[in-house]
């Protein structure tokens, strides 16, 4: 599959019900499904945490196609105020 320089990469990541799983998909502007992330987050998992396992999922893929991409990150639902404030992610 070739890539043009510059093409979006939409990034959406999102958290299960009970705040364990973190899950993230990759789409290309063009609405090519292009790779998911699954991943533990365990009830520990800070904000730093998060950013860390969804940059490191965006980054290894947008090293192995070698394309200069314009990457778009959002978050599938509501975010909480402390995700937003970058306190911990799972305050209850």
């Amino acid at each position: 599959m070739l890539f043009d320089r510059h093409t979006f990469l939409h990034v959406a990541y999102g958290l299960s019900r009970d705040r364990e799983w973190i899950v993230a998909s990759l789409v290309t502007e063009r609405g090519d499904d292009q790779d998911r992330y699954v991943g533990s987050g365990g009830e520990d998992l800070s904000s730093g945490d998060l950013v860390d396992s969804v940059w490191s999922f965006v980054e290894r893929f947008a090293k192995n196609v070698d394309v200069e991409w314009r990457i778009v990150i959002c978050r599938l639902g509501v975010i909480p105020e402390e995700e937003l404030e970058g306190d911990i992610l799972f305050s209850e």
